[in-house]
């Protein structure tokens, strides 16, 4: 049975999502340059000091947005990977058909973000589309890429059993998977054009 946390944990846990909460409007409404301990402080009417007892600095502060990205990311993998299970079994689809639905649902909890999650969107779209390394090396290799990884491993079996069962040619999964991940996040960056000319 898992132990109920303490008051003091829970309210540890509490204030750190307030935190997170507005670290991330600060950030999606007026942009990382606007991002400092100092506006962050500001904003939760905290000394800045403060802060720093439950965050180490910005990087970590990142860091602990991009992994609540990724965990939503892989929760709404688990949703879709159910609901195309169910659909595959009341429509008794043929093998290689599921496996293609399978690998597109998958980019369509990615792509969809932009719709669901307009904010978690932003952050990605900051992180990924700004040639500054944003998060020192350190902090990225202590938490963020395991999850990532994780995420991208769960799409590319996907990509695998679509091979198996003969629906692709085939061709190296982690490749593949880049290469889908990397599209889709270029379509969803070109959508910003369609303002101008469908």
């Amino acid at each position: 049975m898992k132990k109920q946390p303490s008051r003091r944990e829970q309210k540890r846990r509490e204030t750190t999502e307030r935190i997170l909460d507005a670290a991330m409007r600060l950030l999606t409404q007026e942009g990382y340059e606007a991002f400092t301990i100092a506006r962050l402080a500001q904003e939760l009417n905290y000394a800045v000091g403060a802060l720093y007892r439950y965050f180490k600095g910005k990087d970590a502060i990142l860091a602990a947005l991009q992994l609540r990205v990724v965990a939503r990311i892989e929760r709404d993998l688990d949703v879709v990977a159910e609901l195309v299970e169910r659909r595959v079994a009341a429509d008794g689809l043929d093998p290689k058909t599921a496996a293609v639905i399978h690998v597109w649902a998958g980019v369509g909890v990615y792509e969809s973000l932009t719709r669901r999650q307009p904010t978690h969107h932003k952050l990605l779209s900051l992180s990924l589309g700004d040639p500054r390394e944003l998060i020192a090396n350190e902090v990225v290799d202590a938490g963020i890429l395991e999850p990532l990884r994780h995420v991208l491993r769960r799409v590319g079996a996907r990509v695998g059993a679509a091979v198996e069962a003969g629906a692709f040619a085939p061709g190296d999964p982690a490749q593949r998977t880049i290469l889908l991940w990397g599209a889709t996040q270029g379509v969803m960056q070109l959508r910003k054009l369609g303002r101008f000319d469908a």
